[in-house]
């Protein structure tokens, strides 16, 4: 019990020293990840229907 409400205050100090910083890099990281899995799904996909065709 002790444990984990030192656990939650260590974790929500981190957060609210942390989120000025460095949340626009963070969310500009995260755009950029979900862009590239869009851009390799979608080179997997044309592959996966170029080669069916042979």
């Amino acid at each position: 019990m002790h444990r984990k409400k030192f656990k939650n205050n260590n974790f929500n100090s981190l957060n609210n020293s942390l989120e000025p910083n460095y949340d626009p890099m963070v969310k500009c990281l995260i755009n950029n990840i979900i862009i590239l899995c869009h851009e390799i799904q979608q080179i997997n996909l044309f592959n996966d229907n170029y080669m069916k065709d042979f």
